[in-house]
């Protein structure tokens, strides 16, 4: 089964870019992290770092695209701007789907601190 369409791999990679990001910062040591919410922060970096990424990726890749299409009833030409979908959401959703997991998760770890 396919999750993907177009450049929808795009958000696999933000994903990537954001984990690698996270454990970078984790590795450079930037701030000083307790044992107990360590974990939960890195995640809502993480997130944060990947919606980042997501975003310039879209205005890169995906916003440029543009496919015409003869239509054959009218006879002109229609200009299709291109998209991407994973997990059948388009690419510029997941900027805002993963901004909402990084406050929550923020959240959450400010709360239970």
């Amino acid at each position: 089964m396919i999750f993907w369409q177009g450049r929808g791999l795009l958000v696999v990679l933000s994903f990537v870019i954001g984990f690698l990001g996270g454990r970078g910062l984790q590795l450079l040591d930037v701030a000083a992290f307790d044992q107990l919410g360590s974990v939960t922060l890195f995640v809502a970096i993480d997130s944060l770092i990947a919606a980042v990424a997501n975003w310039i990726l879209t205005k890169l890749f995906v916003d440029k695209y543009v496919n015409d299409i003869f239509d054959e009833r009218t006879g002109q030409i229609v200009r299709v701007k291109g998209f991407g979908t994973f997990m059948f959401i388009r690419n510029r959703y997941w900027t805002p789907i993963l901004v909402g997991i990084s406050a929550l998760v923020f959240a959450v770890y400010f709360f239970l601190k």
